[in-house]
């Protein structure tokens, strides 16, 4: 639907540990999503500052 209406792509903040409702099952959701080809925008996924070291 969205890219019928042309969402090209999109951005998720807070991907990552500690964060409400983004954990790393997230990323692996939007990873499964591309393998099967079902997400055919571009994604920028950002993971949380407290994930970063």
């Amino acid at each position: 639907m969205a890219a019928g209406e042309g969402l090209t792509s999109f951005t998720k903040p807070g991907i990552g540990r500690g964060l409400a409702g983004n954990g790393a099952w997230d990323l692996a959701a939007f990873q499964e999503a591309v393998r099967r080809g079902v997400l055919p925008q571009r994604a920028t996924l950002m993971p949380g500052s407290p994930n970063l070291h």
